[in-house]
């Protein structure tokens, strides 16, 4: 891990990081270069490191190397920052975030076409046919494959990119715009740079300084060199702190970065270059997640210029606020619906799994406990109530997994991504049935439409009527009903 300072911007810094290296700004692009090389994550702070971005990247993706290893901060990124927190907070906060970022395993795909010098070609001769794509990393494959039911990415990826279980990326037709990273309930599918973890890493370092409401700026890495000085052409500073996140495609910023942000006390900005939005790939994802988040400061629409970008935030007033006893989203994904209430949201529906709530058809459900059974959480349970049955659920339990709605045999259950402030700290009832009791002794054994249905579905099968009859025991006089009837013959003798 390489942490490069350069001298214009060190005197800015009270305390520099133990990592440091301070250097002379016209050294640090062959340094990047150099570490890229070596294969480490590498972060480097100077005046125009948004403007050499570009160049960089271009000359690493031509020697071969992953560009996804290195972080460039501004050192306008540092003024706007420094009334609010101090510079080396940024640094070491930018530390972190790459430290917990996926670039490492970043995938690789071949590019026949590519133009390498000769010199490369002599030395990395791989380089010449390969590049890193801008993919979806699945982080914890086997705990994928054991949700059998689920099949959310795949179906959520506009350009048939994924198939299988768990699911292959396909890197030449993948264009990298993150929507099926917002899909995965779990949270298994992660871009090679700001995942949630990594975000969230970069909040809190910055929180833990400043209690200020603030904005989070996603902005295309195609839009830092204007915005570098379209932001020191300012004439007044915001007057609140802005964390900077450059992303390759405003997808990669999905809906729980979103929420997170809200959070931590920052509003939302996401900008993206006209040019590229005009070919965007992600089916308008980021447009509907601005939309559905405005009530948490989210600003509804994508900034298409850099000039749109300065004036917005030169301009804004942030809405958001710093909750209190709200755990991280990484920890804790049920937390969204405590996000949502603070913020005074009473029923919202989203397009990914943020929150979720069961909606049951009542001419199909019959009340059995698969449902209940199956969820992993408890969110959903059985209740038996004086005569009644009941398929209860408790929203702030669910993680929106979809493994009630995979586990109903019957169809009935569809779980829908809403929001309803309602029904938080109760108890829901779902569905509700009379109580079927054992035929002995009258313990409850499951609910009446249910035994009803597999009783039919006996009859019809020409099973034999005590098979029938055993049905509507319960699990201890069935064993009785076997013993009298000399199922179990005696031991010994």
């Amino acid at each position: 891990m390489a942490l490069l300072v350069g001298s214009d911007v060190a005197g800015m810094l009270s305390e520099k990081p133990a990592a440091a290296q301070v250097v002379e700004p016209d050294r640090i692009a062959d340094l990047v270069l150099a570490y890229l090389d070596s294969g480490e994550v590498t972060v480097a702070a100077y005046g125009g490191a948004w403007r050499e971005y570009e160049e960089i990247i271009v000359e690493a993706r031509k020697r071969g190397l992953n560009p996804y290893l290195y972080t460039p901060v501004d050192a306008v990124e540092l003024e706007l920052l420094a009334p609010h927190a101090s510079p080396g907070t940024l640094l070491a906060a930018k530390y972190a975030a790459a430290l917990a970022s996926m670039a490492g395993k970043a995938l690789t795909r071949a590019t026949p076409r590519k133009a390498v010098d000769r010199r490369t070609l002599l030395t990395n001769p791989l380089a010449a046919v390969v590049e890193y794509a801008p993919a979806p990393i699945l982080l914890n494959p086997s705990m994928c494959g054991s949700w059998k039911h689920c099949s959310a990415c795949v179906e959520a990826c506009p350009h048939g990119a994924l198939e299988g279980k768990p699911p292959q990326v396909d890197v030449y037709k993948c264009t990298g715009c993150g929507v099926c990273t917002a899909a995965c309930p779990f949270g298994l599918l992660l871009m090679p740079k700001y995942n949630i973890k990594a975000y969230d890493y970069l909040l809190d370092k910055i929180r833990r300084e400043t209690r200020e409401p603030g904005v989070a700026v996603a902005v295309c890495t195609s839009m830092l060199g204007a915005l570098s000085e379209g932001l020191e052409s300012l004439g007044e500073r915001p007057g609140y702190p802005i964390v900077f996140v450059p992303v390759e495609c405003p997808g990669w910023f999905t809906e729980f970065h979103m929420l997170l942000s809200a959070a931590r006390g920052f509003d939302v900005l996401v900008a993206c270059d006209d040019a590229r939005s005009e070919r965007c790939a992600d089916g308008g994802a980021v447009e509907r997640w601005l939309e559905e988040m405005e009530p948490l400061g989210a600003r509804r629409g994508v900034i298409g210029s850099v000039d749109e970008l300065v004036e917005e935030l030169a301009g804004h007033r942030p809405r958001s606020r710093v909750l209190e006893g709200v755990e991280s989203l990484v920890a804790d994904k049920t937390a969204a619906y405590r996000i949502l209430a603070a913020y005074g949201v009473e029923r919202a529906r989203f397009s990914s799994p943020i929150v979720a709530h069961p909606l049951i058809d009542e001419d199909r459900c019959l009340v059995c406990d698969a449902c209940a059974n199956m969820c992993p959480y408890r969110a959903i349970q059985v209740e038996y109530t004086g005569d009644e049955k009941r398929i209860v659920f408790n929203a702030e339990e669910c993680t929106a997994c979809g493994a009630c709605q995979a586990a109903c045999p019957y169809g009935a259950l569809r779980l829908e991504y809403l929001f309803d402030k309602s029904i938080l700290g109760k108890r829901e009832v779902l569905a509700r049935d009379e109580v079927a009791r054992c035929r002995r002794c009258g313990r409850p054994i499951g609910s009446m439409k249910h035994l009803k249905l597999l009783e039919k579905q006996l009859r019809e099968s020409g099973v034999d009527e005590w098979v029938i009859e055993q049905l509507w025991l319960c699990q201890e006089c069935k064993v009785k009903s076997l013993i009298e009837r000399g199922f179990y013959g005696q031991r010994g003798g």
